[in-house]
């Protein structure tokens, strides 16, 4: 009794389907005259792919955003300004970050 009732457990059990999440795949092209790209990063929020490019010798953080065909270089902002991000992430890391 015990064995037909562990069988059909076993014929339920492997009838069942994975769960996995359905694969999307496209293709993402590199800057005009790119000659490396490395490093391809998701954005938390999932809506835009990051990756460092070098284009005619300089290395760039390049950001493409899946809504669009074209990456872009960020939009940078005044010394002041970006020291002042820097300075808010710092300090929002530091109020994240668990105490010991």
């Amino acid at each position: 009794m015990l064995l037909v009732a562990l069988g059909a457990l076993s014929v339920v059990h492997f009838r069942e389907m994975s769960s996995t999440a359905p694969t999307t795949s496209f293709q993402v092209f590199p800057p005009d005259k790119a000659t490396v790209v490395d490093y391809p990063t998701i954005s938390p929020d999932g809506r835009r792919l990051a990756f460092v490019a070098t284009v005619e010798g300089q290395t760039r953080l390049w950001v493409r955003p899946f809504d669009s065909l074209a990456a872009q270089l960020p939009r940078k902002g005044t010394p002041r300004e970006d020291r002042r991000r820097s300075d808010e992430a710092q300090g929002a890391l530091a109020r994240s970050s668990p105490r010991l």
